[in-house]
């Protein structure tokens, strides 16, 4: 999709630049231990782009994170394997504990993480 700009909310520019939107609608298993390498398969659109080779996915939040690489499948697969070190979470958690789910296919410098389900 080629992205057009205005300053002034009627003179939109012509672009080199172009943008393919990403996201997740579901991921494989949905569950799991964490520090055991399961394959996670996520589901979603726009994911064979011209940045796949770079395919990341990010466990956890914004303070406490792993990031694994992730291989695209087709436009709409990617698979992941969980981090193999385990996320550090409080002492005073129980024994089942949601992480947040993301993915990226550029640098971090924009902050270029999709949230997941």
């Amino acid at each position: 999709m080629p992205v057009s700009v205005a300053l002034n909310s009627y003179s939109w520019a012509e672009s080199e630049f172009a943008f393919q939107p990403y996201g997740i609608s579901d991921i494989y298993p949905d569950s799991g231990p964490v520090g055991e390498n399961t394959n996670i398969i996520v589901v979603g659109r726009g994911f064979n782009n011209e940045m796949s080779e770079n395919a990341r996915c990010k466990f956890g939040t914004d303070d406490n994170y792993e990031i694994v690489e992730g291989q695209v499948l087709d436009d709409e697969h990617l698979i992941c394997k969980s981090p193999s070190t385990q996320v550090t979470v409080p002492d005073t958690v129980s024994d089942e504990v949601t992480l947040p789910f993301s993915i990226a296919f550029q640098d971090d410098l924009y902050y270029p993480y999709t949230e997941g389900p």
